[in-house]
């Protein structure tokens, strides 16, 4: 969604490529939605602004809109959260592995990424979050392995699982399904602390089936 307009409140609201395969398939369904801000940049809040705290934010207010974006994996990067009232530091998911992109070492390699979300940064308030969920935007590439069973699809479209929390941290385990015999491919991983709302996504790049082809 986009605000195209500052002036008025208009939202530009437009189908992910997900979106448009559920609304073909008559499938198509809202639930639930969330809202982020991606395009703030915050370190315009300007606390000695000579005409005093009204106008602190002015910088921010007056940064153009964007429109809609249909990659979901390039938007709603960082959501927005509900928190408790009294809470005074933001928690802070650490993931490890914590590069944008990881790249698994062969086409069904299994590897995971170990999630721990404290109080703030290196925070002393332990594990926020005792389990999360992890949602893979393309499950043909990647099937995700869960304590309940691996979760993968063979249609197209993004799958999920659950993880729990295990010995002071959680891992999300998952396996490479890329059956191309040419082509490398990417899809991402958004992991979000089911507890705290907080997110993070990551790139996930898987090659190809060179068992074919002979490729060393």
């Amino acid at each position: 969604m986009g605000y195209l307009d500052k002036s008025t409140i208009t939202v530009d609201a437009i189908l992910t490529k997900r979106g448009r395969e559920k609304l073909a398939a008559g499938t198509f369904d809202i639930t639930k939605f969330a809202l982020a801000d991606d395009e703030v940049d915050y370190t315009l809040w300007d606390e000695n602004h000579g005409k005093g705290t009204n106008y602190y934010g002015q910088a921010i207010e007056n940064m153009p809109m964007v429109e809609a974006v249909p990659d979901q994996s390039k938007v709603m990067r960082y959501k927005l959260m509900t928190l408790s009232k009294n809470i005074q530091k933001m928690p802070y998911l650490q993931l490890n592995p914590g590069n944008e992109t990881i790249s698994l070492s062969s086409w069904n390699a299994q590897t995971s990424i170990t999630a721990v979300t404290t109080v703030g940064v290196g925070g002393t308030g332990g594990q926020m979050d005792d389990s999360y969920t992890a949602i893979v935007s393309d499950g043909t590439l990647v099937t995700l392995i869960t304590a309940d069973g691996d979760v993968s699809t063979t249609e197209g479209g993004s799958i999920s699982g659950q993880f729990h929390l295990a010995g002071g941290s959680t891992d999300i385990v998952f396996k490479g399904n890329n059956l191309s015999t040419t082509t490398t491919k990417t899809t991402t991983i958004t992991i979000i602390g089911n507890i705290s709302g907080i997110t993070q996504t990551v790139t996930i790049s898987v090659p190809f089936d060179n068992t074919s082809t002979g490729v060393a």
